[in-house]
């Protein structure tokens, strides 16, 4: 069997597949950006006592015996029945049976390599590196036994350190755009051609309208008139007097499916949706450009690599200035996380397969952007402290490590609130179907 059917069959195969493939690509993420932390913390000789595959958030359960847990129910039962005087001790005996019910293992010891041991959790939400000389919340585990006494290590040093976990994402994402370039080639502009892309259907469109056009779908006609701007599409619509009009859409998936939907205009005599227009490009494979093989890998493979970021740093502007305008392109409840955007990402992968580089590549940059922003206690705000400590001296040390502490704990606020804003926001999209 070659390696087409196996591409043949994956359409075959169930969207939670690709949901779990989806979940694996994040979790490996995650795992590069800790890599990166780790090499170059070996690298100045730190001491990184423990690598954890997981969060070892959740206390280890007891590993009792089923016997030993029968055991432990009846005489605590018992006990609690005859014996008991005080409500903090049937409390404390109540805790006891609920955890020969319940609790299991959770955390695993895998095994030592090099003064390193690796772990494993059951809680699957990301990876980390304890790096006690780092004097940040990667030290702060339970259990570590260091064979040698904490040293003190140069600012500029951990500094690197800390940049090196959004380093690792980016050098990934460069990669994944080099090998991009080179199986699927580079987009090349048609000349005085256009494509318009829905950016947005709104609130006041048509319910006919909101059921039927996506965002992304491609407008080609109107009324069977071919489109070829926006400009040009608006006129047309304030020209045509029905209500009810036939919209030509090309939607991107598997094989690219093109149709005619019937869409009405809202009370206000608009369509409801957001367009905007951009060049239309072709697929140009590297083998027709006459450059060098490992020039046009790494030229064109940087050039996308820097679009994608571009795109992101755009995407990420529009956020921060939409509570400031009227009609902002991205609101705060387009802003999803992995509960949301996981089934998403495997619907696409699963449909439109050349995608794969660019999605991985995408989130990998978001991981090292989010990383960078100067909040504690995010890589970029351990950087912002560090760079301090490098301009004050040790002098003022103590006075910044003081208030590196109180922000510490206020960008945690921070996090947690955004993270719970974004949770609510997924399960509000999911529960909607929007």
């Amino acid at each position: 069997m070659n390696s087409s059917f196996w591409l043949n069959n994956l359409d075959n195969l169930p969207l939670w597949c690709f949901v779990l493939l989806t979940i694996f690509v994040l979790l490996s993420l995650v795992v590069v950006h800790e890599a990166g932390h780790f090499l170059i913390a070996r690298l100045f000789n730190m001491q990184t006592p423990v690598v954890g595959l997981g969060l070892p958030f959740i206390p280890n359960g007891l590993s009792w015996t089923l016997s030993k847990r029968a055991r432990v129910c009846f005489l605590a039962g018992k006990k609690l029945l005859l014996k008991t005087n005080s409500f903090s001790e049937g409390k404390r005996l109540l805790a006891l049976i609920l955890k020969s019910f319940t609790s299991f293992p959770v955390n695993f010891s895998l095994f030592s390599c090099r003064g390193v041991e690796f772990r494993f959790h059951l809680l699957l939400l990301g990876a980390y590196v304890a790096i006690p000389e780092m004097d940040d919340e990667s030290g702060d585990l339970d259990g570590i036994k260091l064979k040698q006494p904490k040293r003190s290590f140069p600012a500029w040093q951990r500094m690197l350190v800390s940049f090196a976990g959004p380093a690792a994402n980016l050098l990934f994402a460069l990669l994944l755009a080099i090998l991009s370039v080179s199986f699927l080639g580079i987009p090349r502009i048609i000349k005085n051609q256009k494509v318009i892309i829905v950016n947005k259907v709104l609130k006041n469109a048509d319910s006919l309208t909101r059921a039927q056009i996506k965002v992304g779908d491609r407008i080609e006609s109107l009324n069977k008139i071919n489109i070829n701007s926006v400009s040009q599409f608006l006129k047309l619509r304030d020209q045509i007097n029905s209500k009810k009009l036939d919209l030509g859409v090309c939607r991107a998936q598997k094989e690219q499916k093109c149709q005619t939907y019937t869409i009405s205009k809202n009370s206000e005599d608009q369509l409801g949706i957001s367009l905007f227009e951009r060049n239309a490009t072709e697929q140009v494979a590297l083998a027709e450009l006459k450059e060098l093989p490992v020039v046009k890998n790494l030229k064109y493979g940087s050039l996308l690599f820097l679009s994608w970021n571009l795109g992101l740093l755009s995407n990420l502007a529009e956020i921060i200035k939409a509570p400031f305008v009227k009609d902002p392109r991205i609101e705060a409840k387009d802003v999803h996380g992995i509960f949301y955007a996981a089934p998403k990402i495997a619907e696409i992968i699963k449909e439109q397969r050349e995608v794969f580089f660019r999605i991985t590549g995408l989130i990998s940059i978001e991981l090292a952007i989010i990383n960078l922003l100067p909040i504690m206690p995010l890589d970029g705000g351990h950087i912002f402290f560090q760079l301090g400590e490098i301009l004050v001296g040790k002098r003022y040390k103590s006075n910044l490590l003081l208030i590196r502490d109180y922000l510490a704990q206020a960008g945690l606020l921070l996090i947690l609130a955004l993270t719970c804003f974004i949770v609510l926001n997924d399960f509000r999209a999911l529960i909607l179907g929007e």
